[in-house]
């Protein structure tokens, strides 16, 4: 049932991109010929296809920037360049990680002013796939294109994830709490190290999780830390974990990041873009129990902001990832070239590297309507030993507004001392 749940460039390539690669006309993008007709793929190697590619972009108030694993390099890579041609438009102002909020508030403060040490605050973060040399690269570029701007036009890392408090607690502790939200973070901080954070909290957690979440409302901040949306992450936890069975758990979540990311648009007004895997960010929905219709982060946005929301897909023909495997321990994977009549295997010419399909252009999209087409992807925990394994079968014009293919993928870089 999970695998259902979340159907979830290389260095020649990266140097094109970046912003200080001198320009090169995107010229005439190649076509590629499907069952359905024709589809115009854009080479990702020449150096104004960022431009070309962000340009976009910049109608909507929120994009999401997919990736079809958690571990692979180049998507982390490639949304950097694109987050920075964003950041020079002036469209962008804030970027968006699926961590928990608490746990974003040091890099935040790093990102708008310099103040800390960004690998120190990647450490701290509660869920792997952030904590590599890629996301380090990101944030540093971050802070450093901010320093052109004034304070109050910098762009924010902000987090919209909904799993953990513990960064939130931290916080509160700092902040002198009153004895009685103090004894409410001790135990839950107790809770989260324990396995029974991934069960049903009881009506005491709860209680406490309200207390500190009113706490925090009322906490002092600075520029890098909203006190609302940091009480409003903890409620929202204590919803996720608040119910009984995991189905609901993962449909709350779902419905409380987007409740997250809402608030993130509200409080910037929009040029947000948020970092996800494809599962989240696309537009999809399915009936997953009686009267229980899981429906993604991406469709929840996409009712709410209309054109206003745009997802990109990341996809990958051949190469390493990390993921889980089986045994519950983080592994290393590779894959070969996807079978054939795939996405990456048909709509990715054979002398590209990497290549961008605009899924709004009329004969690209006419062609994609004609069916589905099968992808691979990596979620969250990937099992080998399965021929299918990865594969989902979609139309991909339903799911994106555009797709980025990568040839060959490799595994992201754990950051020093990481384990």
């Amino acid at each position: 049932m999970f695998r259902t749940l979340f159907p979830a460039l290389l260095s020649l390539t990266l140097t094109a991109l970046s912003a200080e690669a001198p320009a090169a006309a995107a010229g005439t993008p190649k076509t590629v010929e499907t069952p359905g007709g024709p589809v115009a793929v854009l080479d990702l190697s020449q150096g104004q296809a960022a431009a070309q590619l962000a340009a976009t972009l910049e109608a909507a108030s929120v994009v999401g920037l997919g990736e079809a694993t958690h571990g692979t390099k180049e998507f982390t890579d490639l949304r950097r360049v694109l987050l920075a041609r964003l950041h020079d438009s002036g469209w962008l102002r804030a970027v968006g990680l699926e961590v928990s909020y608490g746990d974003c508030l040091a890099l935040n403060r790093f990102v708008l002013t310099g103040a800390g040490d960004p690998r120190d605050a990647l450490h701290a973060i509660s869920v792997w796939p952030s904590r590599t040399q890629e996301m380090l690269d990101l944030i540093i570029e971050l802070q450093r294109r901010n320093q052109a701007r004034q304070p109050d036009k910098r762009v924010h890392l902000v987090c919209y994830d909904t799993q953990d408090i513990r960064g939130a607690l931290h916080f509160l502790e700092a902040q002198s709490p009153t004895p009685a939200a103090q004894d409410a973070i001790t135990r839950l901080r107790a809770l989260s190290a324990s396995p029974q954070k991934f069960q049903q909290w009881s009506p005491e957690a709860l209680e406490d999780a309200e207390r500190v979440a009113a706490s925090l409302a009322k906490a002092s901040s600075d520029p890098a830390v909203d006190a609302a949306l940091l009480a409003q992450s903890v409620r929202a936890a204590a919803k996720v974990w608040g119910h009984a069975n995991v189905v609901d758990q993962v449909l709350e979540r779902e419905r409380q990041m987007t409740a997250m990311v809402t608030a993130l648009t509200a409080k910037h007004d929009g040029g947000v873009a948020i970092l996800a895997h494809n599962g989240h960010v696309m537009r999809f929905s399915q009936a997953v129990a009686p009267g229980a219709t899981y429906e993604t982060l991406g469709l929840q946005l996409s009712q709410a902001l209309g054109p206003r929301y745009r997802p990109l897909g990341f996809l990958f023909d051949r190469g390493a990832f990390l993921a889980v495997g089986k045994t519950g321990a983080l592994a290393r994977f590779e894959v070969g070239p996807a079978k054939a009549g795939s996405a990456s295997q048909l709509l990715l010419p054979p002398d590209l590297d990497a290549g961008f399909i605009d899924l709004e252009q009329p004969s690209s999209r006419r062609s994609l309507k004609a069916g589905p087409l099968a992808y691979r992807q990596a979620e969250a925990v990937y099992d080998p030993d399965n021929p299918e394994a990865g594969y989902v079968s979609a139309n991909l014009v339903d799911l994106f507004d555009g797709l980025v293919i990568v040839r060959s993928s490799s595994p992201s870089v754990a950051l020093p001392g990481e384990k």
